[in-house]
């Protein structure tokens, strides 16, 4: 699994005492009153990217960090910002958001959403009340009216539902707010370790469908599903009041948007362009980045835990570096100890990165090779 998924609760009981990874926060579960607006996140300061991970600004107090990109952030909020390309239209101001709709659940249906699950499925419902549109917010209700969980809905997507809070809590500003502040302040740990971490990973942090990856200095959010499209300009605001980053890369080119009758969408959303190469660490190692152009978001943050792993056992050992892309597991084999390693990628452009990265390492006196071509038809 990688660093970054955190659990649900998995019994009622934490739920209710507040316990669990997303107990009082995330996805609504916390037992604010009906439609009570998000509570800010407890004694906790401010988070700003630094250069070795995230620091923490005391209230009041002045950010060297964040200066004329905090006052950009906010007039971009306010809708009196520069947007990216082809950037949407603003959706939500600063007041809170009404549901637009119910939504009920046929009989029998109702277990999944009693146990958290965040989505509601074509089949999983009887009818629509109200005449909300694809992206709307709406209110979840079992046969008899019982409030379920509050979402947005898109009646393209077999998902016609993907839940935000289980309680009818206000969705407004500070709602979205806190859902990033918690998901970013719950990474901390990591930024020890490497500058590319995910940040906020979906479901896992109680907004499906916002995928955002820092890489250094720089943010990429992927936004797949229509509910996040629609708040797309909100919530870049919000990362770029809390965050400070240099800039906001979109990598929305994932085949998965069309499910939700969104086309792709790339560009910058907020602050600078990505370099073509960005510097990042992980743990002894260093590599180059493409976050504009490179597979996922730029990089497989999901494997950071098995390269680390194959570096620890790498010793005196020979290794295949398969399908290696530019070659991060090869170098950590090779910071690791090992006799040699042989790079495979069909993209002789990307092994030409992995070679940099033996470069970059010191690895230069490292016995290693390099096959660009397919693996299937180059190994024996």
């Amino acid at each position: 699994m990688p660093d970054e998924v955190v659990d649900f609760p998995r019994r009622a009981g934490a739920l209710e005492r507040g316990h669990g990874a997303l107990g009082g926060g995330p996805g609504g579960f916390d037992q604010q009153g009906p439609d009570h607006p998000a509570a800010p996140c407890p004694g906790r300061a401010p988070l700003r990217l630094a250069g070795g991970g995230l620091r923490h600004v005391a209230p009041g107090a002045a950010d060297p960090g964040a200066g004329a990109g905090r006052a950009q952030a906010l007039a971009f909020r306010r809708g009196q910002g520069p947007r990216g390309p082809g950037g949407p239209a603003p959706y939500l101001g600063l007041t809170a958001e009404s549901p637009r709709g119910k939504v009920i659940v046929a009989k029998g249906k109702e277990g999944p959403l009693r146990r958290f699950h965040p989505w509601v499925y074509a089949g999983s419902i009887q009818r629509v009340q109200g005449s909300p549109e694809p992206g709307d917010l709406v209110d979840v209700v079992d046969q008899r009216g019982n409030f379920l969980g509050r979402g947005y809905y898109n009646p393209h997507s077999q998902i016609r539902v993907r839940i935000l809070t289980f309680i009818a809590r206000r969705v407004d500003e500070s709602f979205w707010g806190e859902l990033l502040e918690r998901a970013v302040a719950g990474r901390e740990r990591l930024h020890d370790l490497s500058d590319a971490v995910r940040l906020v990973n979906a479901e896992s942090d109680g907004i499906p469908g916002l995928i955002v990856d820092r890489y250094g200095d720089f943010l990429v959010l992927q936004a797949l599903t229509l509910g996040i499209e629609r708040r797309k300009e909100l919530l870049v605001g919000l990362l770029a009041e809390i965050l400070s980053p240099a800039g906001i890369y979109e990598r929305s080119d994932v085949g998965v948007r069309a499910l939700e009758g969104l086309e792709p969408a790339t560009g910058t959303l907020f602050g600078e362009e990505p370099p073509p190469k960005l510097r990042i660490r992980e743990g002894k190692a260093a590599f180059y980045v493409d976050i504009r152009h490179g597979h996922k978001t730029g990089f497989y943050l999901d494997q950071r835990r098995n390269r680390l792993l194959v570096g620890e056992i790498a010793q005196g050992r020979e290794v295949l570096d398969v399908f290696c892309y530019t070659g991060a597991f090869g170098v950590h084999a090779g910071l690791g100890g090992a006799r040699s390693v042989l790079f495979v990628e069909d993209s002789a452009k990307r092994l030409r990165w992995a070679r940099d990265h033996l470069v970059l390492n010191g690895l230069r006196e490292l016995r290693a090779g390099f096959i660009a071509g397919n693996a299937f038809r180059e190994l024996p």
